[in-house]
């Protein structure tokens, strides 16, 4: 239960979980990618901190490539795609 949780886990009474979500949609026009390869590009998203949880999804469904992402400076998330195909 978040009220029992030490604020670390939970978040900070000057910060509670769940006030600063931040959401941006955008394009990328991925590169041909051969198995195992990666792409990376990197996102401007005002508020974003260092340490911010950062999630992607792409549009489509695809069983060719993952994406992942992470708060990689103040304002900046980059997203890697990586081909997972055989």
């Amino acid at each position: 239960m978040p009220e029992v949780a030490p604020a670390i886990l939970h978040g900070s009474p000057s910060l509670p979980v769940g006030t600063r979500t931040l959401a941006l949609e955008t394009t990328w026009d991925l590169p041909s990618l051969g198995p195992g390869a990666t792409a990376n590009v990197d996102v401007t998203v005002p508020g974003a901190r260092r340490g911010d949880f950062a999630d992607a999804s792409p549009d489509t469904s695809s069983i060719a490539f993952v994406l992942d992402c992470h708060v990689w400076s103040n304002n900046s998330v980059r997203v890697t795609a990586r081909n997972v195909s055989a």
